[in-house]
């Protein structure tokens, strides 16, 4: 016959049960949390990346406008040159700056046609290094902006009347402005996302640390 011992499981037998079962409910809780943290690592690792790319494209429309904004004071035409003319006009700026020449012929006619007007030295009571600084400051800034026009399709401001070129530039100078602004709260946007992620992470690792050393 069957001791009473052997028949009911005692005290100490089911107390651990007891403890192994909650154990591994403490164990199976904190890996699902340590999952889910890392899956919000990999969110908040991505987030990183296109803020980045974000902060980059904003730098971009930063240096853009400013530039417009120089040439629109400036009156100047930006017509739709291509990049290498641009590029053949400053190497020859640079070159004039150091005062290794004369000015060539087509880089006057260059000057004319996006209403770049540099007066001599003699005329302007200027020194030779100080005008051709400021020929050399438009030609880059027309090449910023051209290059950033080229891209994105956007037509460059080319009216020879004046009054026409400054609407022209205004109408740049709004649109970039309003890209920069969209820009800047999609950045907003995603910092605060970005925050709201990091905080979840940081509560969901303490929350599986805390499950199995409780």
């Amino acid at each position: 016959m069957n001791s009473v011992e052997n028949v009911l499981p005692s005290a100490t037998s089911e107390a651990t049960v007891s403890t192994d079962s909650g154990r591994q409910t403490k164990t199976d809780m904190a890996a699902v949390q340590l999952s889910v943290a890392e899956a919000g690592k990999v969110e908040a690792e991505e987030s990183v990346r296109q803020i980045e790319v974000a902060q980059t494209r904003k730098q971009e429309f930063v240096t853009v406008l400013r530039a417009a904004r120089e040439l629109r004071r400036a009156g100047v035409r930006g017509g739709q040159a291509a990049s290498s003319e641009y590029m053949r006009a400053l190497e020859a700026c640079r070159h004039a700056r150091k005062g290794k020449g004369s000015i060539p012929i087509w880089l006057l006619k260059f000057f004319r046609s996006h209403g770049i007007f540099v007066e001599s030295p003699s005329t302007a009571g200027n020194s030779p290094v100080d005008t051709w600084s400021t020929a050399l400051d438009i030609l880059q800034n027309l090449q910023v902006v051209n290059a950033f026009c080229d891209l994105a399709g956007i037509a460059m401001p080319s009216s020879e009347d004046m009054a026409e070129n400054l609407a022209e530039w205004d109408s740049l100078i709004r649109d970039l402005q309003a890209k920069l602004d969209d820009l800047g709260a999609e950045i907003s946007a995603r910092l605060a996302r970005l925050q709201d992620t990091v905080g979840q992470y940081d509560s969901l690792l303490w929350g599986a640390d805390t499950t199995i050393n409780k």
